[in-house]
């Protein structure tokens, strides 16, 4: 079995990977965004709150509590179904 494909892309503003990933969100798919920097997250996650898109987004900042609850249970976190996209650095 083949692995599933991934693209990368690269974007020179948070609207414009914003428009790069819109064709997954739109399907309904989830998405998994990899970030360089919190900046760079932050400012993705403010598109998405634009367009009332649910995230969950996870920096170094983030608390061990949310780490432990969030990530000890993936399954339950990722069943909402308003959630679309996990935005970490």
């Amino acid at each position: 079995q083949l692995p599933m494909a991934r693209q990368a892309f690269l974007c020179r503003s948070a609207k414009a990977l914003f428009q790069a990933a819109w064709h997954c969100i739109s399907a309904g798919e989830r998405i998994v965004m990899v970030f360089s920097s919190k900046r760079k997250m932050n400012a993705f996650c403010e598109v998405l709150k634009e367009f009332r898109i649910g995230y969950k987004a996870y920096s170094a900042e983030t608390s061990d509590q949310i780490r432990r609850d969030d990530l000890g249970s993936v399954n339950t976190v990722w069943a909402t179904s308003d959630l679309r996209v996990l935005c970490y650095t």
